[in-house]
C-alpha cells in the first residue's frame, strides 16, 4: 500500500512537466485532491442524512489543514527527495508512463467520489 502512495506522490510531484525531476512541494500538494474528495463525501453524508448544512469553505480549509501532517512526513529526513530520486532513476520515468499513471489516479479518485455519493444517496433514502 505504501508503494502505491509513494508512486502517487512521485507522479504528483511531476506536476504538468512530465520530463523534469519532481518537486517536493508539488508532490505534497497532490494529496489535497484525495483529501478534498473524502471530505466532500463526508459533507454530502452530513447534508443528506443528518440535514446539517456544512459550507464548502470548511471542506477546502479542512483539506489544506489535513495536508500539513503529510508535508511534515515527506520533509522529515528528506523522505520526499529520496522517493523522487528513486523513481526518477527507474524505467517508468517516461512522460507517457507518468501521464498514464496520473490519469489512472484521477480516474480512481473520481470513481471513489461517485461511489461514495451513490452510497450516501442510498443510505439517505432508507
Amino acid at each position: 500500500m505504501m508503494k502505491i502512495v509513494n508512486i502517487y506522490y512521485w507522479v504528483s510531484s511531476k506536476g504538468a512537466t512530465f520530463s523534469v525531476r519532481g518537486n517536493v512541494l508539488a508532490g505534497i500538494l497532490g494529496f489535497v485532491l484525495p483529501i478534498f474528495l473524502i471530505l466532500f463525501v463526508f459533507k454530502f453524508l452530513l447534508t443528506h442524512c443528518f440535514a446539517l448544512n456544512v459550507p464548502i469553505i470548511i471542506v477546502v480549509v479542512g483539506a489544506i489543514i489535513l495536508d500539513i501532517p503529510i508535508y511534515r512526513y515527506y520533509k522529515k529526513n528528506n523522505r520526499g527527495k529520496k522517493i523522487i530520486n528513486y523513481y526518477d532513476d527507474k524505467r517508468i520515468n517516461k512522460w507517457y508512463y507518468v501521464a498514464l499513471l496520473e490519469m489512472f489516479f484521477v480516474f480512481l479518485f473520481f470513481s471513489f467520489l461517485l461511489c461514495g455519493l451513490l452510497f450516501v444517496k442510498l443510505i439517505s433514502k432508507s
